[in-house]
């Protein structure tokens, strides 16, 4: 464990001793002794002009009793430090935290100045400053508690860095105020403000559970419950191929339970699942695909709710991670601090690797978190429609569109992806031998054209702006080395000059994107690997096949995570499908855009694209037979129907105590 001596961490380089020159972080000391106090946490050591205008606007908005530190206790040049922030903050920090209690009483509040945050949350990747600048729709300050990211106990409002808020205008000195100048003086309002909402402080209890016996019993106890909340923790992000380590659950929000996987009664948690009124997730739709396909019942236990998307339903511009929920909605935000810490010093990515005494807090606290994130949530989002109505469409509330609109069609998303789309992998090949064909006769081309060997770097911007150059063509762009630059402008630019050969690098650009993108490189590859040197004098697929064998990608265990062939898996049933991922009304706009891979985004109007489109495929028919125990068979594919002792029945749906009467037919 590191240790302060003289102000400094011992954890400290050596080289970055002397490095910094030390400071009195301790700019105004205001304190009063009986009345509620503030720390202002400054980022920087401000100068006089903005010391003075800082104390004016204390003063102003009546907050007299306050201590203004600097974060650290030395004095740095923000530019330069780009990086790092928080470990910055960490190793240079102030004695600021000794001012958490003052004379027997405790600070009202803390009011942080730009990356001072991060001094605060040990973190600089959760929330920062911007998620809190939509102070009419979500608040604009959050409650720390103890024994997460530190024992504060106090409100936290952030506004921005001291140079943004006091900045300078050289035209006219005395107008400096701006919209973030104008936010800071609101917050002080807010950092005064007594009646500030105070999140549910009761402790939380954590259970784990060892035992198939034990996970039954508790499933059984908490049947029919008004709210559910779950989560996983897996040994990696893909849904099909990784597989689940434990499962936590809460109904209460307060005690949260950790049962590991292959101790849960998969049946029993569907039961119990389906029994309670609301189902809450983060992110359920990664939580069920990979629960589905690691033993529990497809299509069962979808979320009724999940807090990743009422966060984005209430502000679509703020960080809504669960990290970030932590922070906005409870007193927990940093509970992860412990494992990350774990993960950063093991280099660990699997979690189900991660000790259980360690993974089992942050595990059951992502449920807790969730639960208690919903409900606040949703009175924030009832808030917001009580005082924002909706006045064109007044029976169409903001909550109504959630529940209504955005979750019903998060469910479809869910069981589309998991679906996946099928994938034609001899088309795949054909399409590959194509594109790679193309470009050698490209690179060919151009080669002839420019007076180079067709194994130029024609990838590289910054060798074709040498060529060019070579060649005396004038500089349409340069870049901040003097280089030329090939962009699509300057390549139409030569176009228009009339310059050869432009075309053809254009299309061969297309070709590789279209490689690159969608539909990878195959086992046979035969464009040769980058090497130091060009040792190839043709151009063409079989010449350099030929000439440079042992370059290829030709080996058994081939594998090319290009394009589609990072999401391509091979079922079980001989078919291949891609898994692709949507943010389902997750763009600021509220839009539907997919992503690993975006299939939104499939070339259609060039010509040369049409082989990618022949990648995409339907899925092979499924086809019933069944067989009653009279001896009567009946087949038809899953979508036909027969008329049986519960109705009317798709093949699929026919089950062994089901009594078929005969094919369906239309009255």
């Amino acid at each position: 464990m590191a240790f302060d001596f003289g102000g400094i961490s011992s954890s400290v380089k050596m080289k970055e001793v002397g490095k910094y020159k030390a400071i009195d972080p301790i700019v105004i000391n205001h304190l009063i002794k009986g009345q509620p106090y503030y720390i202002i946490l400054l980022n920087i050591l401000p100068d006089a002009r903005q010391k003075k205008l800082l104390k004016a606007d204390l003063d102003n908005r009546g907050i007299y009793s306050y201590i203004a530190m600097v974060a650290v206790n030395v004095e740095y040049n923000p530019e330069k430090l780009k990086s790092g922030l928080v470990n910055f903050m960490e190793t240079y920090k102030s004695p600021w935290r000794d001012y958490l209690n003052y004379e027997g009483q405790h600070c009202s509040g803390i009011m942080t100045f730009g990356p001072a945050l991060y001094a605060v949350i040990k973190t600089a990747s959760d929330i920062n400053v911007t998620d809190f600048y939509a102070s009419d729709f979500t608040r604009s300050y959050i409650y720390l508690g103890h024994g997460y990211c530190g024992d504060y106990d106090t409100y936290v409002v952030p506004v921005d860095k001291v140079e943004d808020v006091y900045p300078y205008n050289d035209v006219n000195p005395a107008v400096y105020k701006t919209w973030r100048t104008r936010f800071f003086l609101k917050q002080l309002k807010v950092l005064k403000d007594s009646n500030k909402w105070m999140p549910d402080l009761t402790e939380p209890i954590l259970k784990v559970l060892k035992t198939e016996e034990e996970c039954s019993q508790v499933l059984k106890e908490h049947m029919n419950f008004a709210a559910v909340a779950y989560d996983t923790e897996t040994t990696g992000l893909d849904t099909y191929l990784d597989h689940v380590g434990c499962l936590t659950i809460t109904w209460d929000g307060i005690t949260g339970y950790y049962m590991p996987w292959d101790k849960v009664n998969k049946r029993l948690l569907v039961f119990n699942l389906q029994s309670c009124k609301k189902r809450i997730t983060q992110n359920g739709k990664y939580d069920l695909k990979i629960m589905w396909n690691n033993s529990m019942t497809p299509h069962t236990g979808y979320p009724t709710d999940d807090t990743m998307q009422l966060s984005h339903a209430i502000n679509s511009d703020r960080s809504r991670g669960l990290k970030a929920q932590a922070f906005y909605n409870t007193f927990m935000g940093g509970y992860d601090g412990v494992l990350d810490l774990f993960k950063k010093k093991t280099k660990v990515s699997n979690y189900c690797a991660i000790p259980v005494e360690i993974l089992s807090k942050y595990a059951i606290l992502d449920a807790i978190v969730t639960f208690r994130s919903y409900f606040v949530m949703i009175a924030l989002l009832e808030e917001i429609d009580r005082k924002f109505p909706n006045d064109k469409l007044p029976d169409w509330p903001l909550k109504r569109w959630y529940e209504q609109v955005m979750m019903p069609v998060y469910s479809d998303f869910i069981d589309m992806e998991f679906r996946g789309t099928c994938i034609d992998l001899d088309a795949q090949r054909a399409a590959q031998r194509y594109y790679e064909e193309k470009a050698a006769d490209l690179r060919k081309q151009m080669a002839d054209a420019w007076g180079v060997k067709p194994s130029f770097k024609f990838e590289s911007t910054k060798e074709l702006g040498k060529l060019f150059q070579s060649l005396g063509w004038p500089a349409v762009e340069l870049a901040k080395d003097g280089s030329y630059k090939t962009s699509d402008s300057v390549l139409n630019e030569y176009i228009r000059q009339g310059r050869p050969g432009i075309e053809l690098l254009q299309k061969y650009r297309s070709i590789k994107v279209f490689i690159n993108t969608f539909v990878g490189k195959g086992i046979d590859s035969l464009e040769f690997e980058e090497a130091e040197e060009s040792p190839f004098g043709e151009g063409l697929l079989a010449d350099m096949k030929k000439e440079k064998p042992e370059t290829l990608r030709d080996d058994d265990d081939f594998e090319d995570d290009r394009g589609w062939n990072a999401y391509i898996r091979n079922l079980p049933d001989g078919q291949a499908r891609m898994f692709q991922s949507y943010l389902v009304n997750g763009t600021t706009s509220y839009r539907n855009i997919g992503k690993n891979p975006n299939l939104q985004q499939v070339p259609v109007h060039d010509p040369d694209a049409k082989p990618i489109l022949r990648v995409l495929s339907v899925p092979w028919l499924e086809e019933y037979t069944i067989e009653t125990d009279d001896g009567r068979v009946f087949t038809g594919v899953a979508d036909d129907f027969l008329d049986t002792n519960q109705g009317k029945l798709r093949f699929d749906q026919i089950q062994e105590d089901t009594i078929i009467n005969d094919y369906w037919k239309e009255n």
